[in-house]
Parts: structure tokens; sequence; C-alpha cells
């Protein structure tokens, strides 16, 4: 049921008031299970080791199935698969790679959902089912030829049988390829393009994504895009996000579940301006705003970020999202000087509207992480853990916190 605009109100005032809580002093969640790669993806026995393995630039975490994408893998990338065992603990059970040699970056976005494992590589999708106990490679959906396989960011999203993927090309101004379910044949086939009805070049539309079952969300270069379906089955777009204020990098992230959006602003300064460094030389510390529909249109309703007497210890906070059920989950970092931990997530527990402060998670050496959030359970990789400090390859490393309990 949508709530009334009055009790909105009553939710951004008490959000507003305490969204802001020191990161320092929000307790920790406990680390529960930690995911590398084998020994032999490190240091193969024949030929050499791989150019930066990057375990866990990419994740996904569902009713007790976790993947793990690895980009470097030699030589096509890879996705490594885990299965929770029935005493809580987890075991790798499968590497994932792609039938045809040919594809590079195999593993930089996943989406995981209703039994289908969709991964990414720089030419195309690839469909995976369970067959046999096993994930097996049911489809490959090569990627249009103008989708810009280069593209740095790459964002892949599934849900109710739509299968979104975005592209921030600039020669296309952006855009957003979906797919829908065969029902009969199980086959993913195309169903149509999203773009932007202002994009223009640079607009970097199609740099994030999130979708349910009656919406998609589309981050671009200042702007995040909101598309419903019509009467007809086709997508539509509805309406424009922009905040209440300039935000640097806003769109940057973005996630939507159950009638709230979140649209990062990693490069915001601590006064909310659209600035990627503060006059006096420091990294900005980045925002995070949020929206939910009154009256069927999505407004502004709270902004996540550090409190204000802590101006210049974060910056790229909302540089990646996660949002599922009752828990956000948003990525950041410290400069080394003010933080011998330089990268982590904050946690918040929502109810409706109100969104409140939960913990800290991901105690990385490194930044950007990926973050995944499903049944109570976070997942976050890094994948420039372990980088040698004259030039070797990144391994990587992914760990999995338990958001329902903290460190005593």
């Amino acid at each position: 049921m949508r709530a009334p605009a009055s009790s909105v109100s009553i939710a951004l005032i008490f959000t507003l008031a305490v969204s802001n809580a020191a990161q320092a002093d929000l307790p920790e969640h406990p680390a529960i299970a930690g995911f590398s790669p084998a020994q032999a993806e490190i240091f193969p026995i024949d030929g050499e080791p791989p150019v930066g393995l990057t375990f866990g630039a990419a994740v996904a975490i569902r009713n007790g199935k976790a993947f793990i994408g690895m980009t470097h893998f030699d030589p096509t990338g890879g996705v490594a698969v885990f299965v929770q065992s029935t005493d809580g603990g987890w075991e790798r059970t499968q590497r994932l790679v792609p039938s045809d040699p040919t594809p590079t970056q195999f593993g930089r976005a996943l989406a995981f959902r209703d039994g289908v494992l969709i991964v990414r590589s720089n030419a195309g999708a690839y469909i995976f089912r369970r067959l046999d106990g096993l994930w097996r490679e049911a489809q490959k959906l090569p990627l249009p030829s103008d989708l810009g396989e280069s593209d740095s960011q790459h964002p892949l999203k599934y849900e109710a049988g739509v299968l979104a993927i975005g592209s921030r090309t600039p020669e296309l101004h952006g855009m957003v390829q979906l797919y829908k379910v065969n029902v009969d044949t199980g086959k993913f086939m195309p169903l149509q393009r999203l773009t932007a009805a202002d994009g223009k070049q640079l607009d970097g539309f199609g740099s994030s994504l999130g979708v349910t079952r009656s919406a998609i969300v589309v981050g671009a270069a200042d702007a995040a895009y909101v598309f419903r379906r019509n009467a007809d089955g086709r997508w539509v777009q509805r309406q424009k996000l922009l905040p209440a204020q300039g935000a640097g990098g806003f769109g940057y992230a973005v996630a939507i579940d159950n009638d709230m959006i979140l649209v990062g602003a990693p490069f915001t300064d601590g006064e909310g301006g659209n600035f990627g460094e503060t006059p006096d030389g420091h990294a900005a510390q980045g925002a995070v705003y949020g929206f939910v529909p009154v009256n069927g249109h999505y407004v502004e309703t709270f902004k996540l970020r550090p409190r204000p007497d802590e101006l210049f210890q974060y910056e790229r906070f909302g540089h990646d999202l996660a949002m599922f059920g009752g828990h956000i989950a948003v990525a950041t970092s410290a400069p080394a000087e003010f933080r011998p931990v330089q990268a982590y997530a904050v946690t918040y527990a929502r109810t409706g509207t109100v969104v409140l402060p939960e913990g800290i998670a991901a105690n990385f050496q490194h930044a950007p992480l990926a973050l995944a959030i499903a049944n109570n359970l976070l997942l976050v990789g890094s994948r420039t853990v372990r980088c040698d400090p004259f030039g070797d390859p990144c391994i990587g490393q992914a760990l999995l916190y338990d958001l329902n309990r903290h460190v005593q």
C-alpha cells in the first residue's frame, strides 16, 4: 500500500535527522565466510600467471548460492561457484568459463535470479542453468555490435523474466538493451531498447541499472531515468530523477526495491555541490539520495552521507549500492591518511520509508567494492586485494557478512 504524502513527510524529517550518523560509531557486522581464488588460479602449473586475476570484480548471492567473477583469469575470465552446506559453511563447487575461447573479461557483471545465472563478458551475455547438479551454459547472447564492448561500466540486471544490459557508449548517447524469456523455449529473446528522451552524447545513460517487476531505473551523468510498462507491455520513460541540490556523479550507481530508489553521487562534496574535488583539494565525500513514490511520482525524501563534522574523512560514498528487503549497503572508502582501512560498506536498516544506520562491513584495504545482498547476507568483493606494489597482478577476495548480527 502506498504511503500518503503526509507520512512520507514525517519519514523525511526522521530519516534526515539520523542518516548522518558517524560511520566510526557504528557496530561491525561479523564476517562469516571468506572466498578466495584457488591456488592453481593464482599460480598455474603451466604457463604464466594471469594478468590481474581480479577475483571479486562482480558478485551475486541468493538462496545459499554465491558467485564471484574473476575477469582476468587466463585467458578469458571465469566465475567461481560456492554453495552453502547444511552446517552453514560454504564449499566451492565449480569454476565457470565460456564455451567459446574468444571473449575476455568473462565475469565482469553477474545476475542471479530464479535459478538462472547470467554472466557478462566483453562480447556477450552467457546464460547458465543447473543440470544434473552442475551449472551449464545454456545460451549465449551476442551483444549488438553497437552496445560498446569496451565500456568500463557494464551493468547487468535480471528480474521477473526481464534481462537488462546497459552501455554508456558515447556514440549512442547511452542505451539499455532489454531481453525477455520465451516461456516455451526458456531462451532469452531481444525485447526493446531504452534510451533517454533528452539523451545526448557523453550523458552516460546506461552507466547503472536497477530492475523490478514494475519499474526500471537507469543511471546517467547527473540524472536517473524511471521506466514503466505500458498496457501493451512496452517499457516507456515516466520520470527523470534529479537531486534537489547539485550532486557530482549523481546516477553513477542506482538501486531499486519495494517502491524505493537509491541514486549514488560519489563525487558530491560536503555541501552537496557538483564538484569532483572540494576547493581545498580534498576528495569529495559523496552521498546517496533516496526516492519514494508519492501519488505515482518518485520524490526525493532522504539523503545518506557521513556526518558533517567528519568532512574530508570519507570519499566516493555511494560508488556502489545494494538493496534487498530490509537492508541497504553503500560502498565507500577513506583516504589512507585518515583510516588504515580504505574501503568498506556502510549498512542501513529499512522499514517502509524510514532508513536508519545499521553497521559497517568489508574491511578491505582497497576500493572499489562490488556488493550483493540477499537473505540478510551481504557479499562484498574487492578485486584489488593483494596487489603487489611493483605492479604484479591483483588477486582479489570476497567476504560474506551477516547483517542480522554485530561483533560483540
